[in-house]
């Protein structure tokens, strides 16, 4: 019997043994926690990856580039394999880009569900297909098919004391989740200019805020890693301060996100644990970002955002600025020429219908503000509505979005043309506003709606810029601003039907209300101005700039034809023709800004490479791929515009071979030179027969340029 023990140890070691797969730099391996499987209980199993030295694979996001490790399991009926339990990752940067994964060895833990069917006796085998992406100098996709292993199933379960070990490590890496800890998050209206790929933009300043619970420091270092793309502006240092019993982390918002950032969702790495009892440094976080952070005992007086509601102190007095200013712009529109001359007719006829009763002249006076003030509500209502069904990514983030500037880059100039003349709309609107007669209240009601709509031709000047800030600023700061304006253009019509003597005080109308809209021009082309250096900004360089100054030419040349030929005074054929070339010209106009010229890379392919070598053509194939991160540096510092000017000078044609996507016509022509990887950079002279050059992984600018030198500028001579 004693002779049969290790014979049986044996043959339960072997019953749960199964080799691991490599591939490349790469093993991959499936353990579980326990010898046995249980029915009706969770199994424990998990794929553990070791790598090479100096390799490394991906977490759930793997960052600015790269992609994370895939488990696709086959398991017999019945069984289930929940999501894999990604431990907390390490934080790699090359050349100012960031990524997350691990290195040396991973284990991704997976629970699997048995059945309560399943019988005591009989074996369990685990199969998987496993896929990653190493990286080091290049990056190679890894994949290893049919990994398994064998174990019996049985009523109970005995730990395996080595994997345990394993699996107790990598548990203690899961990030943690606390309720002790009050950590919340806000959006400024703040911005900080980054630098991503060479060109400067404007990204939103974030704010986290972590307070720690009684007898507990705020952590001396704090790193957010956010869980999806386009969520913050990636870096290595984010800038923490700690007062009044809290730690304050400053992030840059992502910039020109294609969908609202509403909420910070990721991890919060410490230098210290999070938990007393244990010992991970990472938390788990999912934080709504706020306007302002909460008042909360053992943290000093809250950080107020720029966009925090109206009565906070931090923003109270730009606020009243604000509104003072939307005020005092909605008295201005009473002196444009096409409300001046209908505002006294308008309380003459409140007089007319009140006889000599001041208290009836004041009441049509309210009733007509009222007007005025539900037409404007309304508006604001329109436009707060589309921002939330989503067009508008946050408060100020629209400033990041090139698209949005060009517009209303645009919007504002054809208002400035308007003012100073170029053409008029809606002046036959004037001599409607002032043939419109009701009685009664009701009368006097709709009288205001119906001044704004008239006065709408020589309002829309302003009116665009309460619409433009009512886009950038939260609905509550939007609503107030309309609310202003139209007190202000509706102010006159009250005080004068309060004080209707004051008539006689009125300017007349005259050559000085056209001087004034023109001056009112002035004022906006100079927001024009403001608008076009965010642009500039945004897409930095001198073509875009230049591109988006042809576009507001070709906007001025539609606004000419229009108040040339587009205006009621022409032949009904000529009007519409006019507008109807006018709207195309500007619609094409809104599209120049972004006919951004070509790379200058051609797109690979055997049989174009073949074409250029037997025709003596010198070329240099970029073998690259959107998840390699040695390639995007390389791109980023190496073959930038210049580079690719030098080839274009020596007649060298560039291709690209994007090797993102699995490719297998791709690997082979890798396979080919010797590599199953990117980055690889293959130079080939101009002679038909001329072998090539293969490039190291990692360029500089004068090894680009010396190898285009040496094999194609003296090969040519």
């Amino acid at each position: 019997m004693r002779h049969c023990l290790p014979i049986l140890l044996i043959l339960v070691a072997a019953s749960i043994y199964a080799a691991p797969m490599r591939h490349e730099h790469v093993e991959a391996e499936i353990i579980t926690e326990t010898q046995q499987a249980v029915p009706g209980q969770t199994l424990t199993a998990g794929v553990r990856l070791r790598m090479d030295k100096h390799w490394h694979t991906y977490w759930r996001y793997a960052g600015e580039i790269g992609y994370p490790s895939a488990i696709e399991w086959s398991l017999p009926d019945g069984y289930t394999a929940g999501p894999i339990q990604w431990p907390a990752p390490k934080i790699f940067e090359m050349a100012g880009l960031i990524n997350y994964g691990y290195s040396d060895a991973v284990l991704l833990v997976v629970d699997i569900a048995v059945p309560a069917t399943a019988k005591p006796g009989a074996n369990l085998t685990l199969k998987a297909d496993v896929s990653w992406l190493m990286c080091c100098e290049e990056c190679i996709p890894g994949y290893v098919e049919g990994l398994n292993l064998s174990l019996p199933i049985a009523d109970s379960a005995i730990v395996h004391k080595t994997n345990a070990a394993e699996f107790a490590n990598a548990r203690a890496k899961f990030p943690a989740t606390s309720r002790r800890w009050h950590v919340e998050a806000i959006a400024t209206e703040d911005f900080v200019t980054e630098e991503i790929y060479n060109q400067e933009k404007p990204c939103a300043v974030l704010k986290i805020r972590v307070v720690p619970p009684a007898g507990s420091t705020v952590p001396a270092k704090l790193t957010f890693v956010p869980d999806s793309m386009a969520m913050i502006f990636e870096k290595l240092v984010q800038p923490l301060e700690s007062t009044g019993g809290a730690g304050y982390l400053t992030l840059s918002g992502y910039p020109e996100p294609e969908q609202p950032v509403t909420r910070l969702t990721g991890l919060l790495i410490s230098d210290q644990p999070w938990n007393a009892d244990s010992a991970t440094t990472a938390l788990a976080v999912d934080l709504p970002l706020l306007n302002a952070f909460s008042e909360i005992a053992g943290a000093s007086a809250p950080v107020v955002a720029d966009s925090a509601p109206v009565d906070s102190d931090a923003d109270s007095g730009g606020l009243i600025v604000l509104l003072f200013g939307a005020f005092l712009g909605g008295l201005i529109l009473n002196l444009m020429p096409c409300v001046l001359p209908v505002l006294s007719l308008k309380i003459l006829n409140f007089v007319e219908q009140a006889g000599e009763d001041k208290a009836k002249i004041r009441a049509h006076g309210i009733a007509f503000t009222l007007g005025v003030l539900i037409s404007f509500w309304i508006v604001a209502g329109v436009m707060i509505g589309l921002q939330q069904t989503g067009s508008a990514v946050g408060w100020g983030f629209q400033m990041q979005n090139p698209g949005f500037v060009a517009v209303m880059t645009v919007f504002l100039f054809l208002f400035g043309l308007n003012l100073f003349g170029v053409f008029e709309v809606g002046g036959a609107l004037t001599s409607v506003g002032t043939k419109v007669k009701t009685s009664g209240l009701s009368g006097s009601f709709f009288n205001g709606v119906i001044a704004t709509v008239v006065a709408t031709p020589c309002t829309a000047p302003f009116m665009a810029t309460a619409l433009f800030a009512a886009t950038t600023m939260p609905p509550q700061i939007g609503l107030l601003i309309f609310t202003a304006l139209a007190l202000g253009m509706a102010c006159p019509y009250l005080l004068l039907s309060i004080f209707p003597e004051f008539l006689k005080f009125l300017p007349r109308p005259g050559a000085w209300m056209i001087r004034f809209k023109q001056f009112m021009g002035f004022l906006l082309m100079a927001t024009v101005v403001w608008l076009l250096y965010v642009f500039g900004t945004l897409e930095a360089g001198q073509m875009g700039m230049t591109l988006m100054l042809a576009c507001l030419l070709l906007t001025s040349v539609a606004a000419w034809m229009y108040g040339a030929w587009g205006t009621v005074t022409n032949k009904s054929a000529t009007r519409n023709i006019a507008r109807l070339c006018a709207v195309f010209l500007v619609i094409g106009a809104l599209g120049i800004p972004f006919l951004q010229p070509t790379s200058g890379w051609e797109l690979f392919s055997p049989e174009r490479l073949q074409e250029l070598r037997a025709a003596g053509t010198p070329v240099f194939i970029d073998f690259t791929a959107s998840w390699c991160v040695t390639c995007q540096v390389n791109k980023k510092t190496s073959l930038r515009e210049s580079t690719l000017d030098r080839m274009h000078e020596l007649g060298v044609v560039p291709l690209i071979a994007d090797f993102s996507k699995k490719d297998p016509e791709l690997l082979e022509v890798l396979n080919g030179y010797g590599r199953t990887g990117v980055p690889v950079y293959v130079l080939y002279g101009p002679s038909a027969d001329a072998a090539p050059v293969i490039l190291p992984n990692i360029l500089t600018p004068s090894i680009v340029l010396d190898a285009l030198q040496a094999h194609v500028a003296d090969a040519s001579q």
